[in-house]
């Protein structure tokens, strides 16, 4: 969808990443490589947000389900720590690439503005980010003019076929477990990308005080 090219700039949205991997230890894992789920909670956390039912709560495959669906770009990577035996593991964890970190903050910034604007200008006001060649300081007072003041609706009804595509696969997965599973054991086989994926285009946020505007992604 073209509309997200206009709202994080590449620059900015390197810088965000940097900051989060790189420039700061009280974001997530430090030893983390990739925008995991962990450490997007904690972003969020630190910007005033909550998605912890998001990216805390819900299963990897889950939260990867949904990014494909929204055409995220993402990868799956090894769990990180000091254990050796971890690198022999299947990778599953999916983490934003630079590029799927845009694209899903600027779907959120569409679809919800009034919430993700002021974790973006927060991010820049706060974090002292500098290009990463010339060292300038990225201005700290980002406008809230710079961005969409209402829901996109063309980007709202994009997201909400996609909900509905996401449900329908899933769906039909559940169904073809339950299928394939013996007739004596029960109860059905239940594929989770049923309830943690399509619950999050409903409500993925932790209700706060004031609760936000509940909807979507």
């Amino acid at each position: 969808i073209a509309s997200c090219k206009k709202f994080l700039p590449n620059i900015l949205v390197k810088l965000l990443t940097r900051h989060i991997l790189l420039q700061s230890s009280r974001i997530g894992d430090p030893d983390a490589l990739g925008l995991d789920p962990k450490k997007l909670a904690a972003f969020y956390r630190i910007v005033g947000g909550n998605y912890d039912a998001l990216f805390i709560e819900a299963p990897d495959e889950s939260i990867s389900y949904i990014w494909r669906a929204l055409g995220v770009h993402h990868i799956l990577k090894q769990p990180s720590g000091p254990i050796p035996g971890l690198y022999f593991e299947q990778p599953t964890i999916p983490a934003l690439t630079i590029q799927g970190f845009a694209r899903w903050e600027s779907i959120q910034i569409l679809l919800e503005p009034q919430e993700h604007v002021p974790f973006i200008q927060f991010a820049v006001r706060n974090w002292a980010l500098r290009h990463p060649d010339t060292g300038e300081l990225f201005p700290p007072d980002l406008p809230k003019e710079a961005f969409p003041a209402e829901c996109d609706p063309v980007i709202d009804a994009w997201h909400k076929k996609c909900a509905d595509r996401l449900r329908t696969e899933a769906v039909a997965q559940q169904e073809r477990m339950n299928t394939q599973q013996p007739q004596a054991q029960s109860p059905p086989i239940r594929d989770p990308r049923v309830d943690a994926g399509f619950s999050h285009f409903q409500s993925p946020q932790v209700p706060r005080s004031p609760p936000p505007t509940q909807r979507h992604r």
